[in-house]
């Protein structure tokens, strides 16, 4: 079954690729975890009667379904793994600094305050833990993650539909004939040699 063992590691890497850009695009990749659970398994499983069959197995951290179909209101994410998304996103920008004071309701957000060289850009954020200017213009993360996941609570979040772009009917009709297609091939290839041999 070498070619219907190929068709799908083919199918696998076509889609773990196509995924993974579908993040990309839609600048949905910020910590990278999700792109980096995108995995398959594929597995053909051949009888000593000579009877076969194939499972692929697609893989990715649960919360994908967040990223492709956006959350709706009324539930607070988890608050560490918006830590860990702003700790990421500073990451990439060395020069700049962020600084934020609190002050207003629990967990409204108004504005940011950015240092970029000799410009500001003044702006605030407030959380219910409130946030206050550190020592080289840190950021308490833990009240700013607060206040975006409240906002989330009430707002939701818009879906990304990296996923439902590419699994969709004309995907699982692509899947079949390709797949078909080799089992054919195996199978001839099969009876050929039982002829011959």
């Amino acid at each position: 079954m070498q070619k219907l063992e190929r068709a799908l590691i083919e199918i696998g890497d076509e889609l773990v690729a196509g995924l993974r850009a579908g993040l990309d695009d839609a600048n949905s990749n910020a910590s990278g975890n999700l792109k980096a659970s995108i995995d398959y398994n594929a597995k053909v499983f051949v009888s000593k009667s000579g009877k076969f069959g194939f499972e692929f197995t697609l893989l990715m951290d649960s919360y994908w379904v967040f990223v492709d179909k956006g959350r709706r209101p009324g539930k607070m994410p988890p608050v560490s793994d918006i830590i860990e998304w702003i700790r990421f996103k500073e990451s990439f920008k060395p020069t700049q600094q962020t600084t934020a004071k609190g002050s207003g309701k629990a967990g409204r957000v108004s504005k940011v305050k950015k240092v970029t060289g000799s410009k500001q850009i003044v702006n605030k954020v407030s959380g219910a833990n409130k946030l206050k200017k550190k020592r080289g213009g840190s950021i308490n993360y833990k009240g700013i993650a607060y206040a975006i996941a409240l906002k989330i609570k009430k707002e939701g979040t818009k879906g990304t539909n990296f996923y439902s772009k590419m699994i969709d009917q004309k995907f699982f009709d692509t899947f079949s004939k390709r797949v078909e297609d080799a089992m054919f091939v195996d199978i001839d290839e099969m009876i050929t040699t039982r002829i011959v041999g």
